[in-house]
């Protein structure tokens, strides 16, 4: 049986994948009235259940910058809009 992903991990991932890719947790994401916080930690617990975390740790280790997120990434939708806000 696997070891699940821990969420530090997680949270590691998806904010190298929001550096890559030209965001600000802060700024880029459509949040509302309650700020980024409950919006990243929604992300940081979809990445935790994603089963391509080996490939997005891979990805990242071989590149500084991203245009758009991999297909296979269970935040696609939501980082795919916020880089189409952020241009």
């Amino acid at each position: 049986m696997a070891v699940p992903p821990s969420i530090a991990g997680s949270v590691r991932l998806l904010a190298g994948m929001i550096t890559r890719l030209g965001l600000h947790a802060a700024n880029d994401f459509d949040t509302g009235p309650a700020g980024p916080a409950p919006v990243i930690a929604d992300m940081a617990v979809r990445c935790r259940a994603c089963e391509a975390q080996a490939e997005c740790d891979l990805l990242q280790a071989r590149s500084d910058h991203l245009d758009t997120p991999p297909t296979y990434c269970a935040n696609h939708a939501r980082l795919d809009a916020a880089v189409a806000r952020a241009r």
